[in-house]
């Protein structure tokens, strides 16, 4: 059986005809077109990152900030926590669409803790968890920024 199999091969490969050369040619054309898929949707990855991704971790890091600042006296600025938990859970979602790989899996649980934060009673110490989500996912943004740096 494996004889008969090489020796098909072997046989077509001295006297290929013109149907076997466009399987053939029609297989190297889906490769081709799926490895310049996969090229045009990592520049495109790329591109978007360079592009976005500092501003909105500004963004974070501000959010970041502000939220610090109210830690120092919860009860007194609980409106205002509210109002920057809701605006770092805008940015952490046009993050999160711009991410792939650990730091998206990051930035999903930075989401769901603002989420979490938000639904009900807010504690101090959920806040101070969020807070320094938020500080780790700075941390690993600048890191990838860096990164991107390299690979052009």
């Amino acid at each position: 059986m494996e004889s008969d199999l090489v020796a098909s091969v072997i046989g077509w490969l001295r006297a290929p005809n013109l149907s076997d050369v466009g399987s053939v040619a029609s297989l190297l054309g889906l490769a081709l077109t799926v490895w310049v898929a996969w090229a045009v949707r990592r520049l495109r990855t790329s591109y978007l990152f360079s592009a976005r991704v500092p501003a909105l971790a500004k963004r974070l890091r501000q959010h970041a900030a502000k939220l610090s600042d109210y830690l120092n006296d919860a009860d007194a600025f609980k409106a205002k926590i509210e109002e920057e938990l809701a605006a770092a859970e805008v940015t952490a979602g046009s993050l999160y669409r711009k991410l792939d790989g650990h730091s998206r899996k990051v930035m999903k649980s930075l989401k769901s803790s603002i989420r979490r934060s938000t639904k009900g009673a807010l504690s101090e110490d959920q806040l101070r968890v969020v807070y320094l989500e938020m500080v780790k996912m700075n941390e690993q943004l600048k890191d990838l920024q860096a990164d991107l740096k390299w690979e052009r």
